[in-house]
């Protein structure tokens, strides 16, 4: 699971001097240009994005010496959309706002199909006024499910401070979702999806910030995070460690039933496929039925015909004694 790391770590040499931020990506073995199949982007002194290149993720040699990409503050990191064929920085950025008082951070994001030529940046994620002192630090951790982009976005409370904090200790943070269909548009939830840990003086108490996702295997989903025990800025080469978590792939959120019957109804949708799965944990017992447009039950597929569902998987097959689902131009429910 990505838990063993190898002692000492090996120290490589900068391809310029580094600020901060840190960022990579493989473009893989099949890559046209082999000395350039790694990519590594970090935030300058200057006050901007520079990015070297790789042959083997070791060396590295700065792609040009020139600004790539210019913005005023210090978190960038760069993705590869591999649908869209092109890249992405995401970078944060102070800025004022008609919805937010003051100079917050807040999300940029420009995108490049390559050869160093970048988009002028443009706001992704904006606060509003339910978001009262809230600022958003960085979006991360950038990974493509089907054609839906889905990261990590690091809140920042600095006008909070966490219990039993020290003097001169501020500032609280934690990870919320963020996704996007296309690369450009990006939604995000205001629920926290890892919190920081709760218990006063714990090394993850003030700060749980989401920088990295990993599948490993076929059936797990590990995020990296920084965790910070007292407070945003309060001994920052000290008190900032490297944590992990994990869920079952594909599980960011979920509908519980309780104890009670429920039913769920998807929207309305065209499928194209024969074959559907549910990832699942059925204490019970789930039944599924298929819906035509006006709401009706398919002859065939109803609960009737449904072969329930029972125990935990990440992909449970529906079975009906209809057989397979049926290839139709409307939409359908289930």
């Amino acid at each position: 699971m990505a838990l063993n790391w190898k002692r000492p770590h090996k120290v490589l040499e900068d391809p310029a001097f580094i600020q901060f931020s840190a960022s990579i990506i493989d473009d893989g073995s099949d890559y046209p240009d082999s000395e350039k199949r790694y990519k590594y982007g970090w935030y300058s002194p200057e006050g901007d994005l520079r990015i070297a290149a790789s042959p083997d993720g070791l060396k590295w040699k700065p792609l040009t010496s020139r600004v790539v990409l210019e913005f005023n503050h210090d978190i960038v990191g760069i993705y590869r959309h591999s649908i869209r064929n092109r890249y992405m920085a995401l970078h944060s950025s102070y800025s004022e706002g008609a919805d937010w008082e003051g100079r917050r951070r807040i999300v940029m994001e420009s995108v490049s199909p390559g050869r160093l030529r970048w988009q002028r940046s443009w706001c992704i994620i904006e606060l509003d006024n339910k978001d009262e002192k809230t600022e958003f630090y960085g979006l991360s951790g950038i990974i493509a499910r089907g054609d839906l982009l889905i990261g990590m976005l690091k809140v920042l409370r600095d006008d909070l401070v966490t219990e039993s904090a020290p003097e001169n200790a501020y500032g609280i943070g934690y990870t919320v979702l963020a996704w996007s269909r296309d690369g450009i548009h990006w939604e995000r939830d205001r629920e926290a999806f890892l919190p920081r840990n709760p218990a006063p003086g714990t090394w993850d108490h003030a700060m749980a910030w989401g920088d990295c996702q990993l599948i490993v295997g076929k059936d797990i989903y590990i995020i990296y995070y920084g965790g910070y025990k007292w407070g945003h800025k309060y001994e920052r080469f000290t008190q900032r460690q490297i944590g992990l978590a994990w869920i079952p792939i594909d599980r960011y959120i979920s509908r519980e039933a309780g104890e009670e019957k429920s039913i769920l109804r998807t929207k309305k949708a065209v499928m194209d496929g024969r074959l559907i799965t549910v990832n699942a944990d059925v204490a019970g017992e789930l039944k599924v039925r298929i819906l035509d447009s006006s709401g009706k039950t398919v002859r065939g597929f109803d609960y009737s015909d449904f072969s329930p569902i029972r125990g935990d998987s990440l992909a449970h097959v529906l079975e009906w004694k209809g057989g397979n689902i049926p290839l139709r131009k409307e939409p359908l429910q289930l």
